[in-house]
């Protein structure tokens, strides 16, 4: 019984990790690290505070979203100066909390175009071996900024290996002026495929000139579920896009204003790997020396009543013989 226990427990603890596999995660922070195989401005900052609404994200998604230094979140919108507009930025590197009027934010980069004219701007994902090593179900994760100047489209393309391409995700504005979280599911039907992101202004001349922002970006094996590798504080907005061969469903929560502190945004890049790297194997060992322990017990068990048997046949005989041979 406790042997198909223990079996079961492993399956399943292998199924989970399967499930979870974490199989591409960048977010343009260390030195020189660019997500894509092509050039893309890598950029802590790629705009400026005025009477209307920067033009381009003024802080990367870690320095926005994540714990400031006094280990509490931006609180995020907030006024800066006698603006009218609402702030989703940290300013300078500061930011308000709910303890601190100026705390100072992570620091950061990510990835920003700037749309000059109307040619498509094409950055494919930038792998080991070129492609992405995963099939069936996956989940893409990432984060989008675009300004709300002129018209422009963000189209994420896979393409498979066979050749075959589809687009399995499409954004074309911006609910406010801040970083967005896409969350797409689709299907891959054999591993190494590739995925590309394709940014294009499609009406105006030079000017206006709008900013497009990447970050953040993550491929999970599996179902998408309800906690993404990277999640947002509660003043950022998720959309949820589900991408099959016939229908498209997307989903938009508005944003709200942060009181709380700390969220749960923190650890929110080592979550899956906390799972993978920690609980899995030690639930795994565990289950291990379980088994062990009941294949010792089951042994000594069946060793010590063979013994009490072979002795008490022992006395058996010699009662026998001593009854046998006593004088009459």
């Amino acid at each position: 019984m406790w042997q198909c226990f223990t079996l079961l427990s492993f399956v399943f603890i292998l199924l989970s990790s399967v499930h979870s596999q974490i199989l591409y995660q960048c977010n343009f922070d260390a030195l020189n690290e660019n997500c894509f195989t092509t050039t893309i401005s890598l950029v802590a900052s790629a705009g400026f505070i005025g009477t209307t609404p920067p033009g381009g994200a003024l802080s990367d998604v870690s320095s926005s979203l994540k714990s400031t230094q006094n280990g509490e979140n931006c609180t995020l919108p907030y006024k800066v100066n006698a603006y009218t507009w609402d702030m989703y930025f940290c300013n300078r590197n500061y930011c308000p909390t709910s303890s601190d009027s100026n705390s100072r934010c992570r620091d950061g980069k990510y990835g920003n175009v700037l749309l000059l004219n109307n040619d498509k701007k094409i950055y494919q994902l930038k792998t080991d071996t070129g492609g992405i090593n995963g099939m069936n179900e996956q989940c893409l994760y990432y984060y989008y900024y675009m300004a709300n100047l002129t018209e422009k489209v963000v189209n994420v393309r896979k393409e498979e290996t066979d050749g075959t391409s589809e687009i399995i995700d499409s954004v074309t504005n911006s609910p406010f002026n801040g970083w967005i979280l896409r969350t797409v599911q689709f299907n891959a039907q054999a591993t190494n495929y590739k995925i590309f992101f394709e940014a294009q202004k499609i009406s105006g001349g030079l000017f206006p000139s709008p900013n497009i922002g990447f970050d953040e970006i993550s491929i999970v094996q599996g179902n998408c579920g309800s906690t993404p590798v990277t999640t947002s504080s509660s003043s950022t907005t998720t959309t949820t896009t589900t991408t099959t061969t016939t229908t498209t469903t997307e989903e938009t929560t508005k944003p709200k204003t942060t009181t709380s502190g700390r969220s749960e945004t923190d650890d929110n890049n080592t979550t899956l790997t906390i799972i993978l790297a920690t609980v899995i194997p030690a639930v795994f060992i565990v289950s291990i020396g379980i088994f062990i322990w009941m294949k010792k017990a089951s042994i000594a068990t069946c060793c010590t009543h063979t013994a009490i048997q072979s002795s008490s046949n022992g006395e058996a005989k010699n009662v026998f013989k001593m009854n046998h041979v006593a004088p009459v």
